[in-house]
């Protein structure tokens, strides 16, 4: 008997479940043909896959193109149809080829064709034709995802799987949604906070993810998902920018303020070289005279006894090549300067408790302010939800036409969105304010033990979140200290700094 092999494959699962799968109609029939015709076909000789024919390597395809090659028994391929061998010219020539220069016979059950060595023109014109529609079919479906894609894009939707923080769901009316993750969203933003903090790197922050929610993410996807738009509404793509219509994890400041340090430690100045490794100032000094980085580097020195002692130096990148000769500073030098500092913010218990009342009764002050300017947004979100709604109704009844209602919808959404913003700087705002009278507190009364027995990343943190302009000027320790801390170092040295 003849020896044959069988083809049989799906482009999509979609084929798989709608009237060509593999198990069920091709296999079957395939097998039945072989029979009928006098051909064996050992297991091993049958191709069943999945892949897509406009693939531009399609390695199962190439694997039995040269098993047919090879094998001198095998006489003939029995597919389905031509379009389940091939929709592109590039795999009709290696079948062609086969069939005038190999003399394998290619039998199309379902087509009712075989094309052989001594195929008439008529035949092959046939096969030519048919792979040519296979080709064309190919070509209207990409122009149809295509089309489909862009639809989904200018109607603010994700054409593709939802990026790390979302999911993919299917609503009750069976459209298809993308809608926040409860933990993974979470995850996206300690990710913008730590990183917006200036206190970890994205390898740090890899670091972390593994060891406190056992999430494995390389450092190069975590800076992908630092730079990814999509989190503050806007869907990249083809370098088009896309405004989506799903919920939002990240708000904007978050976002350009992550943005910002992620330029300025890779834009126009280097990598630090030690980004991985824990120093107390990395990152948060930078040269007075140049702007560069001023970058840690732990040294080695021997001593008499043959041992080695580490010390840890700072120094400028010098990456604009200003300096002649680059000084190297200590970090004991530089850590004296911010324990006196430190020593400076803490105020005498008998004016922390003056302070503490004064914080109490602006507390209440805040509060009416708060409540005050919530009623006041809220009202106005109300309002503009109102006139989206008696908009409609006017639609409804014909009083304006379908172009006014989408213009006056779409002007109330952008105030609404607007009034969201205005609420979120609101809550932000009351936070921090909080937080800065409790850090005020906290550190009021001992900053000085806190700053000592802090490690490196809580002390950036701290110093973070009390100076700003942090330069390094030779040996000397240059900031501006930020508001309150600024009024309780100026006050510091007199007994009665209070009273102003």
């Amino acid at each position: 008997m003849k020896k044959a092999v069988i083809l049989a494959r799906v482009s999509t699962k979609r084929q798989e479940e709608e009237g060509l799968s593999l198990k069920d109609i091709q296999l079957p029939v395939l097998r039945k043909y072989a029979q009928e015709h006098g051909f064996t076909v050992a297991g091993k000789d049958e191709f069943v896959f999945q892949e897509s024919a406009d693939s531009k390597i399609r390695k199962k395809f190439d694997l039995m193109i040269d098993y047919v090659k090879k094998s001198k028994d095998i006489s003939a391929i029995i597919t389905y149809r031509v379009d389940r061998i091939t929709r592109n010219f590039r795999d009709a020539v290696s079948l062609d080829n086969l069939r005038s220069e190999h003399d394998k016979e290619i039998h199309f059950v379902n087509d009712s064709l075989i094309i052989n060595k001594k195929s008439t023109g008529r035949e092959i014109q046939d096969w030519d034709l048919k792979v040519f529609l296979a080709k064309q079919t190919i070509n209207r479906l990409k122009d149809d995802e295509r089309i489909s894609r862009q639809r989904k894009l200018d109607n603010g939707e994700m054409p593709g799987p939802a990026p790390f923080g979302y999911k993919n769901v299917t609503l009750e009316n069976k459209k298809k949604w993308i809608e926040p993750d409860e933990f993974k969203s979470l995850i996206v933003k300690k990710i913008f906070q730590w990183y917006a903090s200036d206190n970890y790197s994205v390898l740090e922050i890899a670091k972390k993810l593994r060891k406190e929610y056992q999430i494995s993410k390389s450092s190069s996807m975590v800076h992908f998902m630092l730079n990814n738009k999509f989190y503050i509404g806007i869907i990249t793509n083809e370098d088009k920018e896309y405004p989506h219509r799903y919920e939002l994890i990240i708000d904007k400041d978050l976002f350009d303020k992550a943005k910002s340090i992620m330029d300025k430690r890779s834009g126009k100045h280097k990598r630090f070289k030690y980004a991985g490794k824990e120093f107390a100032y990395r990152g948060l000094l930078r040269c007075h005279e140049c702007d560069c980085v001023i970058t840690p580097e732990t040294k080695k020195r021997k001593l008499k006894d043959g041992t080695y002692n580490l010390h840890t130096y700072y120094h400028c990148t010098n990456y604009h090549k200003v300096h002649a000769k680059i000084k190297h500073v200590k970090e004991s030098i530089i850590d004296k300067q911010f324990e006196e500092l430190f020593d400076n913010l803490e105020i005498p218990e008998e004016k922390l408790k003056e302070i503490t009342a004064s914080l109490k009764q602006s507390h209440k002050d805040k509060n009416h302010f708060f409540e005050q300017e919530y009623k006041h947004l809220n009202n106005q979100l109300k309002r503009q939800k109102n006139r989206i709604s008696l908009a409609y109704e006017d639609r409804l009844d014909g009083c304006i036409t379908r172009d006014t209602y989408e213009e006056k919808r779409k002007e109330s959404e952008q105030k609404q969105e607007e009034i969201i913003k205005k609420i979120a700087e609101l809550d932000k705002a009351e936070k921090e304010y909080y937080m800065t009278t409790a850090y005020l507190v906290e550190l009021g009364s001992r900053s000085s033990d806190i700053f000592s027995r802090s490690k490196p990343h809580e002390k950036r943190a701290l110093l973070n979140f009390v100076l700003s302009n942090r330069t390094l000027d030779g040996e000397k320790v240059l900031y501006k200290a930020k508001f309150p801390f600024n009024m309780v170092l100026k006050y510091a040295p007199h007994s009665n700094w209070l009273s102003d």
